[in-house]
């Protein structure tokens, strides 16, 4: 067993998120520091070539993602994309893995005891996380890493009208906690607190949850629309968060009976080199 503990407030106790995947010892890949043209992944210059549409390979529960990256490790590519699971959509079903079929959307909120969200189903607690999809995030990206796939996580999308709003876990309609009462062309933005709240906690869990794995990249948001404060904001605070974590892992030099560890500092370790982009405004 795995602990990172993400440090709070000068005043609040740690977080422990618990893991049973031992982390890798590799940084992330990251820009190479001779020539930026290419990536520097386990130790040698990389180029990242992918066909990236199954954006839903996490938050779709039916779709079988290992059969998607054996095709990627066959055809010779390394890259893959995912969104969150905060933004899905309303239409292709069932060649559009980002429209899941009923009562299949995953996303990092749990579901409530109350029905009525609007695509089926219940609605969302946005104070409680779903382990379900952590769990299926986490094989994700271990399934991934076998196939030296590269994984880029796509944490916010564009809102491009007020029906695609509607489907996500943090509009009013969808959530029991009243957050979300506001134009789609604002969420966004730094405008909206209660918003904002939500999105800054889920992008901490979600950093804290994949830090391990060194085939890993950020996107805060898809496509041109976000407000670019928010989205400097936002890309601050996956810094921060890799800062702040340490790690417990077993100690391999114990020849005790009983479970030693080592403290790491695996994110002021990892931070340093995270690829974490955001979209130019136009």
């Amino acid at each position: 067993m795995y602990v990172w503990w993400q440090r709070q407030a000068e005043s609040g106790p740690p977080i422990a998120i618990y893991h049973d995947w031992e982390p890798s010892s590799e940084l992330p890949i990251q820009l190479h520091p001779e020539n930026p043209h290419y990536f520097l992944w386990r130790g040698r210059p990389t180029v990242l070539v992918a066909s990236t549409e199954h954006y839903g390979a996490v938050l779709n529960a039916d779709f079988d993602y290992r059969r998607h990256l054996d095709e990627l490790k066959a055809k010779g590519l390394n890259y893959t994309r995912l969104f969150s699971g905060v933004y899905c959509e309303p239409w292709g079903e069932p060649f559009n893995t980002l429209n899941p079929p009923k009562g299949r959307y995953l996303n990092p909120w749990a579901r409530s005891d109350t029905p009525g969200y609007t695509d089926g189903g219940n609605k969302f607690d946005l104070n409680r996380w779903d382990a379900t999809y952590f769990s299926r995030l986490r094989d994700f990206l271990s399934e991934a890493d076998k196939r030296g796939v590269v994984a880029e996580i796509t944490l916010f999308c564009n809102w491009y009208n007020d029906g695609q709003w509607r489907l996500s876990p943090l509009h009013s309609d969808n959530n029991i906690n009243n957050v979300g009462r506001l134009d789609f062309k604002v969420v966004n933005t730094l405008r909206d607190g209660d918003v904002l709240k939500h999105q800054e906690a889920m992008v901490r869990r979600i950093v804290a949850e994949v830090n391990g794995f060194d085939n890993v990249s950020f996107e805060i948001c898809n496509e041109p629309g976000a407000d670019g404060d928010w989205m400097d904001h936002m890309s601050q605070l996956v810094y921060e968060v890799e800062s702040s974590l340490l790690v417990l892992l077993p100690s391999r030099e114990s020849g005790r009976g009983r479970r030693d560890y080592r403290r790491q500092s695996l994110g002021r370790r990892r931070c340093a080199g995270r690829i974490v982009y955001r979209q130019l405004l136009r």
